[in-house]
């Protein structure tokens, strides 16, 4: 064995190898993504894990009594050797916030160990029309909510999304499950688009700015302004007056306008 030298360079670590120009990682932690600041990257709770064995172990059985019978033989199967394709799920899995985005990324597979499929979407903050937090039944009986009545299902409305009779969302953009700390998480996504809207989007590269800003932010001469709704103030005065007198004088129209 060649013994290392002492001048040479320590081996980096996979993820930081993997590091792109899209995202920027400190100690495995987005920190940019898109050239933005990550503002709050989300965690999955400790019950995520189990929501993906049961509906992965559990997918036989939706073919029936002959899914049933297939599902005897493949669970075990299952547990023996799927439960690393868990891990890659959960290590793959981003929900990143930043000033004008929200950021997600999964990889899944889809049959418990196998087609794997990876997902990598961003929905614009000024797109978001609400985050519906969900409770149901199924949550609570198999144990994948915190508690009874507790949501465990985060659904991302943006405004193609249409929502049913309950308010439940029926073709949400996005449905995140086993979010930890979702209501912290759903608040600190609406500051932030409350801040984008208002014109308040710093950290954001130019050309991201919301159109929803403030006059002299859209490039306005606010005194200039100002004194053209003067002008036309005093001018809406001058003609209710000539009016009630019922003296206007012939061209009034063509001055006014001049004036304008």
């Amino acid at each position: 064995t060649i013994p290392s030298s002492p001048h040479q360079p320590a081996p980096q670590a996979p993820q930081a190898m993997a590091r792109s120009d899209r995202v920027a990682l400190t100690h495995g932690v987005p920190t940019e993504i898109d050239g933005e600041p990550v503002l709050v990257s989300a965690e999955l709770s400790s019950k995520w894990t189990k929501f993906r064995c049961c509906t992965c172990s559990m997918m036989p059985c939706v073919a029936g009594p002959v899914g049933i019978v297939v599902g005897m033989f493949y669970a075990p199967i299952y547990a023996l050797f799927c439960g690393g394709k868990r891990e890659e799920e959960a290590a793959s899995w981003q929900l990143l916030l930043t000033p004008t985005a929200l950021h997600f990324t999964q990889k899944v597979y889809s049959c418990g160990c196998c087609c794997q499929t990876t997902r990598t979407m961003a929905i614009p903050l000024d797109k978001i029309q609400d985050l519906a937090m969900v409770s149901d039944c199924c949550g609570d009986c198999c144990g994948f909510s915190e508690g009874d009545g507790i949501p465990w299902q985060l659904h991302v409305q943006t405004a193609g999304s249409s929502a049913s009779a309950d308010g439940h969302a029926s073709k949400a953009e996005l449905v995140v499950f086993c979010l930890k700390d979702m209501t912290a998480f759903r608040s600190q996504v609406l500051t932030a688009k409350r801040k984008l809207l208002r014109g308040d989007v710093s950290g954001a590269p130019a050309g991201k700015e919301s159109t929803m800003v403030a006059p002299a932010a859209a490039g306005l001469d606010s005194s200039a302004a100002a004194a053209t709704l003067g002008r036309m103030e005093a001018l809406m005065e001058e003609a209710l007056g000539l009016m009630r007198s019922g003296s206007a004088p012939a061209g009034g129209a063509s001055a006014a306008k001049a004036d304008l």
